[in-house]
């Protein structure tokens, strides 16, 4: 019999809502407090004010929501976050103010004038790997895999003190095609699933899971599509999906991937490669019907019409959890990397995100591509992303472990498969016009 398991805690969902419905006032002594499930809010209250603000940072330990704004602005600005004060919530963040010198709206520029300010741009030439806005120094921070005393002289010419050079080796796609030569079986899965509750016993194997999944297909499963080169050579390439979504215009109904895993019209097949080099499969998880990849572009593909899907993602190789919608990472937050291969197919939460609203020159197997809309988090103690892990779910639980939230889709890694790039999430949904849920 096939099962598969759901983690419910129904108590800690009613924690959720009412404290993100809870009205309140600032703290004593004029300190604003907010609920951390309000931070999405915090970031929709200050996107718009690209003057005002300057973008925000968390400390998760100290329970501090640094929000940087221009000079002259903090007053305007906690009288706008007030409304979203949390008064008693127990996840409160204290609200920290910090004026700066430059607008998100003049980092946002400094940014796009990295990729053509000359003599700037030839000085640097290919190698530019990434950059992305600081803002804790109030600055663009450009990643160059090396950083030469010319290219140095190249940016303070050209941007003065509105960036800062740091050397970053060029990150990889986080897949790699394989020659195949096995054989394809096809596996068909039969029974009932069931539900369990926080600590409960597991199922008994064999049960549904992200490597040979049951319909509706879940988020977090392992995809696999076949190619035919120009040679005449049959390859495999092996991905994850993120989570369900569904059309803003019409009732259908969408699977997420990473854009590079495939060109639009690829057949995603839901199964694995076997070590032994047979394909184990159990049927279409849905063909490419747009992708978004490269030349200014984020990294991103949604899928349709191969078979249904369901709101729960896989954070475990035989179990899962509820999803309820997107978040917008936030530099400081945790983030749970949960690519089907890293982990042997288990989430790993040990991650930091360290960059938000960044563009990245990808090496997707000896061509540079270059995408934007990343964030990226990395691990002091862990690897998190792996070949294969590409297009799997980034998510944030926030302090109360359910349910989750899908803050990006894994995109690129670095060598030592600690830091991983992700297409942010608001970015992919407004892209295509979709709704996770």
């Amino acid at each position: 019999m096939l099962i598969r398991q759901v983690l419910v805690v129904g108590s800690v969902c009613a924690a959720i809502i009412a404290a993100a419905g809870a009205a309140g006032v600032a703290s004593p002594g004029g300190d604003l407090v907010i609920s951390e499930q309000r931070l999405g809010d915090v970031h929709r209250a200050t996107d718009g004010q690209v003057d005002q603000y300057a973008g925000m940072t968390l400390d998760e330990g100290q329970k501090v929501l640094t929000v940087y704004v221009t000079r002259g602005q903090q007053a305007a600005a906690s009288r706008s976050l007030r409304g979203l004060a949390a008064g008693q919530a127990t996840d409160g963040l204290r609200v920290k103010f910090v004026e700066v010198a430059h607008s998100a709206r003049e980092l946002s520029a400094t940014m796009h004038a990295v990729e053509s300010s000359e003599p700037w741009a030839s000085t640097v030439g290919d190698t530019l790997s990434n950059w992305y806005p600081d803002y804790r120094t109030n600055t663009v921070h450009v990643g160059l895999t090396e950083v030469t005393d010319q290219a140095r002289k190249a940016a303070s010419a050209a941007f003065g003190d509105r960036v800062v050079l740091e050397q970053q080796s060029r990150f990889s796609t986080a897949t790699k095609p394989v020659p195949f030569t096995g054989k394809v079986v096809t596996v068909t899965p039969s029974g009932k699933r069931s539900t369990t509750s926080a600590g409960s016993s597991p199922a008994i194997a064999p049960s549904p899971g992200r490597l040979l999944d049951a319909t509706p297909y879940w988020g977090g499963d392992r995809i696999v599509r076949f190619w035919t080169d120009s040679s005449g050579q049959n390859w495999i390439t092996q991905c994850t999906v993120t989570v369900r979504a569904k059309s803003n215009n019409s009732s259908t109904y969408y699977m997420i991937t990473a854009g590079h895993c495939g060109p639009t019209g690829s057949v995603w097949r839901q199964g694995y490669l076997d070590p032994d080099g047979t394909v184990y499969v159990t049927g279409v998880m849905g063909n490419a019907v747009s992708t978004q990849w490269g030349n200014n572009l984020i990294d991103a593909q949604i899928m349709s019409s191969g078979s249904t899907y369901d709101s729960y993602v896989y954070n475990q190789p035989t179990s899962g959890i509820l999803d309820a919608g997107k978040a917008t990472p936030t530099v400081g937050q945790y983030a749970c990397f949960d690519g089907s291969v890293s982990n042997n197919g288990s989430e790993d939460c040990s991650s930091t995100i360290l960059t938000v609203n960044g563009c990245v020159n990808v090496n997707e197997n000896g061509t540079t591509v270059h995408v934007c809309g990343q964030a990226s988090a990395g691990s002091n103690t862990n690897t998190i992303c792996h070949p294969g892990d590409s297009g799997g779910p980034v998510l944030n639980y926030g302090n109360n472990r359910y349910p989750a939230f899908a803050l990006g889709v894994i995109s690129s890694v670095n060598s030592s498969f600690t830091i991983c790039n992700f297409t942010q999430m608001p970015n992919v949904v407004s892209t295509f016009g979709i709704t996770v849920l």
